[in-house]
């Protein structure tokens, strides 16, 4: 029927004391069972959100999230689970016939 967009996005867990180098973001679905890879930040700890596109309405999606230290990769994250949905509709009108625009 089309595509979707969604925002992931997770907190800092607990570290212990440990800094976090950065975060990776493992994805699986119910039409293709099996992790894969879909953002690699093991360097970037700034980043904690992602816009997911080209979802498709309807599949199952599982996200996990691993933090990086300097001892490895954390155990994941419980998985999330989503079903793509929109998040907005946003409607454009050439200026001449835009509502909100004055007249």
């Amino acid at each position: 029927l089309g595509s979707t967009v969604m925002k992931l996005s997770w907190s800092e867990p607990d570290t212990g004391g440990s800094e976090i180098l950065g975060y990776q973001v493992h994805m699986e679905n119910d039409r293709q069972p099996g992790l894969q890879m879909l953002y690699d930040g093991s360097k970037d700890a700034s980043v904690m959100q992602l816009v997911l596109d080209n979802l498709e309405y309807g599949v199952e999606y599982i996200y996990h999230v691993f933090a990086i230290n300097m001892i490895g990769r954390s155990k994941p994250s419980i998985g999330s689970y989503y079903v793509a949905i929109p998040l907005e509709t946003t409607f454009f009108y050439p200026l001449s016939t835009d509502p909100s625009f004055p007249k």
